[in-house]
């Protein structure tokens, strides 16, 4: 099917076109705010749109493919062309995409990763036909399991197979910390709605203002204006949880996450579909996420760290939403047996408490006093209560992640753990580690402390792992026991 060269689906060019003009909304609704003022938009407008659609075109005609023996060939560019040969033993991982769109034209995009380290995103995207990408997918997987069963011993062979319950998609959605988030998206879409009100001279405000009576409410007590404010963010998580819970039930989708030893397939989704295959020896990372309600109930979501896959913008290598250990004890430790921890694990000493604490809090006061102090409006005693409360909250939230942070070594992984609103353990193949750098300021020389940055083997920048003011003479265990 793919012995000679072929283009992309039509499709291709349709998606290329929507993909250009939703990167450039922002000038697109510019120009209609300001089509009044300025004669030449209208033009501009068109021409770009024509300019849109021909770059479109050129690209599809220019980007083509085929496998040529155990190998794939890609050709693209424009200006540059550019060819490319990629062994199949070199393939990281294949990611199968499939949207509404894709779905009334029986297509999907193919995404293909080799973990090249200088390439930051996906180095092949096709659109061709579903039954096409799984015969290249089922192709280069084939050709990577017959490789792996003569380099390497599997002592599991047995497939594994576990599909998402509804109650773990439902304690998904409720324990995912999501208020921060929703709060700030809130402001972005007022200071949109500002612009547009700006631009169009909307009597948006005048409007709200008829219907609720501001300086009535800040005319209010103290203590019913805490109350009225702890009330409408309680409001706010019900209705954002409730979103979620319909969100996620359908990003999540029938969950399926399946191994034979080889490989990891996984995948999901209702309206949007996705599927990928991450070869287990090429997993150099286990990342289990906590957010505050996930600690408290002992649950993780778990992604993997590994090269080729979720180099680009919120792509993740998701393994499983919700589990327990439980759940990690019978099946994850079965899928990557290489990737369970054995050791001791170290925490912070409690001198150490102070260099949690002060830094952020510090910055914290240094923002929101002068704030409270030169432009806020608000009764002066309830700014003083808001900005109590930002600075005492961050108090509590450093002293959990002091209370979470820990650096374990075993015999052959690493554990890292850190953080307080999202709590992050990752279990690392010691000889997965580039290198393990040690770090301290006079404060912490003084106290014998130092901060842990441990760099994995992964093409994607920044992926390294911070440990904070752990005790310097752990460095000798690193050292000593550590396989690189």
């Amino acid at each position: 099917m793919f012995k000679e060269l072929r283009k992309n689906h039509w499709i291709y060019i349709i998606e290329n076109i929507i993909k250009l003009f939703r990167e450039a909304y922002f000038l697109i609704i510019l120009a209609f705010v300001n089509w009044r003022n300025e004669w030449w938009i209208y033009p501009g407008l068109g021409g770009g749109i024509v300019l849109v659609i021909i770059i479109s075109i050129v690209n599809w005609n220019l980007v083509k493919f085929q496998v040529e023996g155990n190998s794939l060939i890609y050709n693209k560019g424009i200006i540059e062309k550019k060819k490319m040969k990629i062994p199949f033993d070199k393939i990281t991982t294949i990611d199968i995409g499939i949207s509404i769109f894709d779905r009334i034209f029986n297509t999907c995009s193919a995404k293909i990763d080799t973990g090249a380290s200088k390439i930051k995103k996906s180095e092949i995207k096709l659109k061709i036909k579903m039954d096409e990408a799984k015969e290249l997918k089922n192709i280069i997987l084939k050709n990577n399991k017959a490789v792996d069963e003569e380099d390497i011993e599997i002592d599991n062979k047995d497939i594994i197979k576990k599909v998402i319950t509804g109650k773990e998609l439902l304690i998904y959605a409720i324990t995912k910390g999501k208020l921060i988030g929703a709060l700030g998206a809130l402001f972005i879409v007022m200071q949109f709605m500002k612009q547009v009100e700006d631009g169009l001279s909307l009597p948006i405000t005048e409007a709200i203002d008829s219907y609720v009576n501001m300086d009535g409410i800040l005319g209010q007590s103290t203590a019913t204006l805490i109350l009225g404010g702890f009330g409408l963010l309680v409001v706010i998580y019900i209705l954002i949880t409730v979103i979620f819970i319909l969100y996620e039930n359908i990003r999540l989708y029938n969950y399926t996450i399946i191994s034979d030893g080889i490989n990891i397939s996984i995948s999901y989704g209702l309206l949007n579909k996705k599927e990928y295959a991450l070869p287990i020896k090429k997993i150099h990372a286990l990342r289990y996420k906590q957010g505050i309600l996930q600690q408290i109930l002992g649950i993780f979501t778990i992604e993997a760290i590994t090269i080729g896959y979720g180099d680009e913008k919120n792509e993740k290598a998701l393994i499983y939403p919700i589990a327990n250990k439980k759940f990690i004890e019978e099946v994850i430790n079965s899928l990557i047996p290489q990737l369970a921890f054995n050791g001791d694990v170290s925490k912070p000493p409690k001198k150490a408490i102070p260099l949690f604490i002060t830094k952020t809090t510090l910055i914290l006061a240094a923002i929101f006093v002068p704030i409270a102090i030169f432009i806020s409006k608000m009764p002066i005693m309830l700014e003083i209560i808001v900005v109590l409360f930002i600075l005492v909250g961050n108090i509590i939230f450093e002293y959990i992640n002091y209370r979470n942070t820990s650096l374990g070594i075993g015999k052959e992984t690493i554990l890292a753990t850190s953080g307080s609103l999202v709590k992050a353990s990752i279990i690392i193949k010691q000889s997965s580690i580039q290198s393990i750098t040690m770090r301290e300021s006079p404060f912490k020389r003084k106290i014998n402390v130092c901060n842990f940055v441990i760099d994995i083997y992964t093409n994607k920048f920044g992926e390294a792992v911070q440990v904070l003011n752990m005790d310097k003479n752990l460095k000798e265990d690193l050292y000593n026991n550590i396989i690189m």
